[in-house]
């Protein structure tokens, strides 16, 4: 019975086996809590504004600043109109793209591992360590989907050389590229790298390299050239150009995160976590040690000359992981980590599964050696190599299975739920902050929406007074932690940047801003009453913010003064 179980497990995956993992996926991050957290005013302030603009006829980055790609926002908006103008729907499309980042992952691991034991492995591990179980409701979602599915077509490519695979990993890439650009870039890299390096080992000929180049160029120019010519129709390709440009270049100097204790900023920090235990970074640096390993493991099969199709994937989930990875480090601490660490988790199980069965081909190598060899010794051989198989199947249970299964409990609603169940506790305590008290957020773009109840309040306060207080068209100034008020409320923004600072990462964007918003004079201010200490240093931790910050403040001082204070903010009417 046993027997015929690990028979079992030695199995090649079915599709069968990935649907399971699906479910088990969908089942593990299920939360029927979604609309009941804290509202990261901030967050969604990046996406709301800029949806509703698009409504009113707007064109992305030719009439308001976008941070990430054009397909970003059109796919937020998309399922704004499709699901309703609500907080809830921008909520829901970034789930669904960190749920499809799951699918996606199980699927890839299908495709590298070769038993359904190490595919479940992989599959559990892979859910619990990179779902992001607080950002996955306003951050990553599609962006990181692109970029797996597009893995995911390379990896069917080289292990069949149909060129349909590549045709679509192009045309994905380029799905990628106009949603968050370096997920394009960083696609085409992981397929351009491997493709060489299977011309390099002879795994396809010059004719399918050159072949496959052009239908992944094809793909890719179908979804690029049609929208960059409408870009170009409506005047905003150069914009566009420009944004993308500055944002990779200077944002993160200009608005970033300035806590140098949560950054990779240089190689020198990088290798100093990377070689000291003790350092608060140590942890987040082992993935280097991963694609060390993973480069070694390909330069033995070169040098053994046992390269095959198989490891041109291991090469291109390699070259897109790392790439990934090293991105991560602009903010090592916050969800970019978790989700670099996709590609990363199914190249771990692939090694040790290949490292799996190279023990147990050397122990049936040593049982079938020719004549009398050394009895003895070949004895204390296979010995040696069945302590090590046991041994890894230990070692990889205990530092695999063992936190997972403790992470399940901590951080996932199902498992916390039948946890309370079993004690007789009520639920409600598995709200975010169930300590606090929470209540509904009351305005027509927030229904079903709870939160914390000095938050609620706020908004709730707000969009009445400034709902009653202005006509349609009237501007209303945000500050940029609450500028998704403008999409609460329904009023259009000072100018092109609904978040007023990332105005700040170009001298003649703040220029620019300061001469809208002085022809602008909008009725009415909402500014909080104090910002913590995270929207401190984004705001003021670059110094030359500071006097941008106080030029706002100053036009403040001398134009308006507060007429209602909420929970949270600080309402100024214009002085006439």
């Amino acid at each position: 019975m046993v027997s015929v179980f690990i028979k079992k497990l030695h199995e090649p995956p079915s599709i069968l086996d990935t649907v399971i993992l699906c479910f088990i996926a969908l089942f593990v991050v299920f939360d029927p809590l979604i609309l009941s957290r804290e509202i990261r005013i901030f967050e969604v302030g990046l996406y709301l504004p800029c949806a509703d603009a698009i409504f009113k006829g707007m064109v992305p980055f030719r009439d308001f600043f976008y941070l990430r790609g054009p397909f970003e926002i059109y796919g937020i908006t998309a399922f704004l109109a499709l699901l309703g103008k609500q907080l809830s729907s921008l909520y829901f499309y970034f789930y669904f793209g960190t749920l499809l980042t799951l699918f996606l992952g199980i699927f890839i691991g299908k495709e590298m591992v070769r038993t359904r034991y190490f595919l479940y492995a992989l599959g559990l591990v892979y859910i619990v360590k990179t779902f992001p179980r607080i950002a996955f409701i306003d951050w990553g979602g599609m962006r990181y989907a692109w970029g797996l599915m597009a893995l995911l077509l390379m990896c069917r490519f080289f292990k069949s050389s149909r060129m349909k695979f590549i045709f679509w990993a192009g045309v994905v890439s380029a799905m990628g590229l106009l949603t968050s650009v370096e997920i394009g870039i960083y696609a085409a890299v992981a397929f351009l790298g491997a493709s060489l390096m299977g011309l390099l080992w002879r795994l396809e000929s010059r004719q399918v390299f050159f072949q496959s180049l052009l239908f992944f160029t094809g793909g890719f120019g179908i979804i690029f050239v049609p929208f960059v010519s409408y870009l170009i129709y409506v005047g905003a390709f150069f914009p566009y150009l420009e944004t993308t440009y500055v944002v990779t270049t200077k944002l993160i100097v200009t608005v970033g995160h300035h806590i140098s204790s949560e950054n990779i900023s240089s190689f020198q920090d990088a290798i100093t976590a990377m070689i000291n235990p003790n350092h608060a970074l140590f942890s987040r640096m082992t993935p280097a040690y991963l694609y060390i390993f993973v480069l070694i493991f390909l330069m033995y099969q070169f040098i053994k000359k046992t390269c095959r199709l198989e490891h041109l994937c291991v090469l291109c989930l390699g070259l897109y992981g790392s790439l990934m990875y090293i991105s991560a480090f602009r903010s090592i601490c916050g969800p970019q980590f978790e989700m670099a660490l996709q590609p990363s988790k199914i190249l771990l199980f692939v090694l040790l599964e290949h490292f799996y069965f190279f023990l147990i081909e050397t122990k049936e190598n040593l049982c079938h050696a020719p004549g009398q060899v050394i009895l003895k010794q070949q004895g204390a051989y296979k010995r040696m190599i069945r302590f090590g198989i046991l041994f890894l199947l230990g070692a990889f249970f205990i530092f695999t299975f063992v936190p997972c299964v403790a992470r399940l409990h901590k951080r996932f609603f199902i498992f916390r739920a039948v946890h309370k169940i079993s004690k007789k506790e009520k639920l409600d305590s598995l709200m975010f902050f169930s300590d606090l008290p929470h209540q509904k957020v009351d305005t027509p773009r927030t229904k079903g929406i709870m939160t914390l109840a000095p938050a609620a309040r706020d908004i709730t306060e707000v969009t009445a007074f400034i709902t009653a207080h202005t006509k349609d068209n009237d501007i209303v100034l945000n500050h940029p932690q609450n500028a998704a008020y403008s999409f609460f409320f329904n009023r259009p923004f000072v100018g092109k940047f609904p978040v007023f600072h990332l105005a700040w990462v170009k001298d003649p964007w703040y220029s620019e801003f300061m001469k809208d918003l002085k022809a602008a004079k909008p009725k009415y201010i909402i500014w909080p009453k104090q910002l913590n200490r995270i929207e401190t240093l984004s705001l003021l931790g670059y110094q030359p913010n500071v006097l941008k910050y106080r030029a706002i403040l100053d036009f403040i001082s001398a134009h308006y003064k507060v007429v209602k204070v909420s929970d949270l903010s600080l309402i100024y009417a214009r002085q006439l």
